[in-house]
């Protein structure tokens, strides 16, 4: 566990970026499903179109990847 300590920095600010990422993946995989929940409500509510709904969800070519790269960390110089 303090194998960190001899790392350089450059190495571990990498790293904590990295985490700081699967942190807010995970965070937002546990908030995403209400969020929609929320919005259906309010899309249905106003009248929108059950069908338009089914197929925003659904849609290929919008899948999700599973990726946020909001720091955009190059795994390859994270020491392991």
């Amino acid at each position: 566990m303090d194998a960190y300590r001899t790392w350089s920095d450059e190495a571990l600010d990498e790293h904590r970026r990295s985490i700081l990422n699967e942190q807010e993946r995970r965070a937002n995989l546990a908030a995403i499903p209400e969020q929609i929940k929320s919005l259906a409500k309010v899309y249905r509510e106003g009248g929108g179109d059950e069908a338009a709904l089914t197929d925003a969800l659904t849609a290929p070519e919008d899948a999700f990847d599973g990726g946020f790269d909001l720091y955009d960390v190059d795994e390859e110089t994270i020491p392991h």
